[in-house]
């Protein structure tokens, strides 16, 4: 008893201090998984407007430079779009190599700008998103400076601010995949995680007296620790390319197709009221009222509609319902039919035998008085001859006179003459034998 009551509070205390320190990895875990997440997005947001605003503040030059307007415009979506790939590859920590993610027409930049890039990597081990962030720094300068960019200094160091966030945000993020959980309390829960292993049969031996029942007790309790740990180990780095990892190749199209709206011939397009718009406050003011007024209207038989379709939808349920107990019907009643035809078909056969065979007889009717004896008349043995006669030498020289095999014949029923059994004209004369 005192065994089994110390082993209790280990067992006890053992959990006790896994599942606080489970809950505190598994919450923060969880936490840098959303972090991720967020910033991810904010980097993106970020980086999309400084080109947005960049392409905007080039609309004024683009009449009297369009060429270096839509060159200016080109190289930067172009080095946004490596740069937010390059951002991505660098939280990447899969082991795959680099340029698995696209980008928007990477061979379009020159051949120097290319070279420096895998340079950085290759040989001098720079951050490729910090040099393209410069690059893109000295792109703008140098259009604000030819006049591509006409804008003033103060409204264009908005852009340098935005694309700063974005690189700190990006920082944020490379945070998440350099800073590791802590390694004692990784070992800590390890070793809790162990002990829990041994102890856990034992408890369970003690409490539950089934052995089936005490093998699934101890596999639940085991599996499920070992199970949160492992999920918490998995959302600690949520970049990668791992299933339970962040999409990095969605995040990098999504950002490919809002710059390539900036590249649109429609980019530039300056929107305006049409004809029809209104322009007066209180009618305007009333209409507004009058649209939610039709936005309830349009619920309300969207809702209407929505049962109707219900309705119809059970109608049709239940007439296919019928239709299908009709084909089952439909197949029975042929397959009796199919029998009945079998049936009949034997039947016509059978009256075809029995035509012909009545043919038969009515075709030998003439023959059936001479078929008759033949038929009822029993074969009698013929009567011996009288002794001493020719046809008497002549048996006596075979053997002895053979008997009839069936006596019956021969012999009278009670109150009935012998001759009665025998047939008229032939054998009327016929004598028994001795």
């Amino acid at each position: 008893g005192f065994c089994t009551s110390s082993e209790s509070q280990i067992w006890t205390a053992v959990s006790a201090v896994l599942m606080l320190l489970l809950g505190a990895r598994t919450w923060q875990a969880l936490s840098l998984f959303w972090d991720g997440a967020g910033l991810l997005h904010m980097m993106r947001g970020e980086w999309y407007d400084s080109v947005s605003c960049l392409v905007a503040f080039s609309r004024s030059a683009k009449a009297t430079r369009p060429a270096e307007v839509l060159e200016f415009r080109h190289t930067l979506v172009r080095l946004m779009s490596l740069c937010h790939g390059a951002a991505l590859d660098e939280l990447n920590d899969s082991g795959e190599e680099n340029g698995t993610l696209d980008t928007i027409d990477l061979l379009g930049l020159d051949s120097h700008t290319l070279l420096f890039l895998r340079q950085c990597k290759d040989k001098y081990r720079f951050n490729r998103v910090e040099c393209l962030i410069h690059f893109m720094q000295t792109l703008i300068t140098e259009a604000h400076d030819v006049g591509t960019l006409k804008i003033p200094p103060p409204i264009l160091s908005r852009v340098d601010q935005t694309l700063s966030r974005g690189l700190v945000n990006v920082l944020n993020a490379k945070k998440i995949c350099d800073t590791r959980f802590p390694f004692p309390y990784a070992q800590i829960i390890a070793i809790f995680l162990f002990l829990q292993l041994v102890l856990t049969p034992l408890m369970v031996s003690v409490i539950v007296s089934t052995k089936v029942w005490a093998a699934i007790l101890t596999w639940v309790v085991v599996f499920s620790t070992f199970a949160v740990n492992f999920v918490a180990v998995e959302l600690e780095n949520p970049f990668g390319s791992a299933d339970n990892d962040l999409p990095l190749r969605h995040f990098q199209q999504c950002m490919n197709d809002a710059l390539m709206i900036l590249l649109h011939d429609d980019a530039d397009h300056l929107p305006c009221l049409s004809r029809r718009a209104i322009t007066g406050f209180e009618e305007l003011f009333q209409t507004r009222y009058d649209m939610e007024n039709d936005v309830c209207q349009q619920h309300k038989m969207s809702s209407a509609l929505n049962d109707l379709s219900s309705v119809m939808i059970m109608d049709i349920q239940r007439l296919s319902m019928s239709m299908e107990r009709l084909d089952t019907a439909l197949q029975k009643w042929t397959q009796q039919m199919e029998s009945q035809e079998f049936v009949l078909g034997q039947t016509a056969g059978v009256m075809q035998q029995f035509t012909q065979t009545m043919n038969r007889v009515t075709q030998t009717g003439s023959k059936e008085e001479s078929f008759a004896p033949m038929v009822l008349r029993p074969s009698l043995p013929a009567a011996p001859p009288k002794p001493g006669s020719a046809a008497s030498n002549r048996q006596s020289d075979k053997g002895p006179w053979p008997l009839c095999s069936n006596p019956a014949l021969f012999l009278p029923t009670r109150g009935d003459s012998p001759k009665a059994h025998l047939p008229a004209g032939d054998y009327a004369d016929l004598s028994m034998p001795s």
